[in-house]
Order: structure tokens, then sequence, then C-alpha cells
């Protein structure tokens, strides 16, 4: 039968598992940052790679969330703290050093990679947005344009009976 996990196991992997979450968030910062700059050439081919490759890692940071949650319980509990309130800046009051130390550095890497990647996905939406309203305008310019052009002439040079333009869709694949 296994023994149960010491304090300083538990603590050695809670931390070890919030080091790599931190891993996984600058990878993720990366892919943003690299999306943005898909987003200015306009690749996107390139934009969707670094979107397929940025929902992989935020899967797997999705799992890596659940594991450290039940990490979490098992600590909070062993020191007494209410499981339901448990977080990362209570178990830090409560634990001893060396621990609280590093998971003090561990919860400051992870802030600063989360405030760093919140930036990025503004500026990236704000270029989505800015795209969108070109891309809005050119089909709205493009529409009144037919109207304009087409009236009187058909494709052999003749007058056209009725002209209507349909409002149409345009996907990525154009």
């Amino acid at each position: 039968m296994n023994e149960p996990s010491t304090m300083d196991t538990l603590l050695d992997a809670l931390c070890a598992s919030l080091e790599d979450e931190v891993e996984r968030q600058q990878t993720a910062l990366a892919l943003c940052r690299a999306q943005a700059k898909a987003l200015c050439a306009q690749d996107t081919e390139y934009l969707e790679a670094k979107t397929h490759a940025l929902e992989l890692v935020m899967a797997e940071s999705e799992e890596a969330s659940a594991s450290r949650q039940v990490l979490l319980a098992d600590i909070a509990g062993r020191c007494g703290l209410e499981e339901d309130w448990v977080n990362l800046s209570a178990l830090i009051r409560c634990a001893p050093e060396p621990w609280r130390r590093r998971l003090a550095q561990c919860q400051r890497e992870v802030q600063t990679v989360l405030r760093e990647i919140r930036g990025v996905v503004r500026a990236n939406a704000g270029l989505l947005r800015a795209s969108m309203r070109v891309v809005e305008e050119s089909m709205g310019a493009l529409e009144r344009s037919v109207h304009v052009n087409a009236a009187g002439y058909g494709s052999q040079g003749g007058s056209v009976r009725d002209v209507r333009v349909q409002p149409a869709l345009i996907d990525r694949k154009g």
C-alpha cells in the first residue's frame, strides 16, 4: 500500500505544476504574438495554424488546472483551510518557508504572463475589429458600385431589365 504523501512532497508537486503552467502560458503568449503578426501580414493560413496551436496549449492548461485543484484541495485540508475557499494566495499565507517564497514567486510569474497575454489579446481583438471594418466598408462599396455601374447596361451592352443584388456571405476561402 502506498504511503500518504508528505506535505513537502505535495507542495513540491504543486510548485512544479505551477512552474509548468508558467511555461505553458509563456508559450500561449508567444502564440498570441504570432497571431498578431499573422493578422498584420494578412496570412490566414499562419493565423489558423497559430490559433490551433493555442487551442491545444489552452486545453492542456485546463487539464493541468484540474489536477492542480485536486492537489490544492489536499494541501488545504492538511493545512486546516476550508477547501471551498482555498486559493493560491490563502495557501501562500499559511505555507512554511521555503514553500511560501517559491509559491509566491510562481504566483507572480503566472500573474505577469497572464497580464501580458491579456494585453496582446486585446490588441489582437482591435486588429480583428479594424480588419472587419475594412472588409465591411469594401463590401459596401462593391454593393453600391454594382447599382451605379449596372444601371442601363448588361453583359452584352444592352439594357438591363431588372438588376437586384442579393446579399452574399463570403467566408475565409472567398
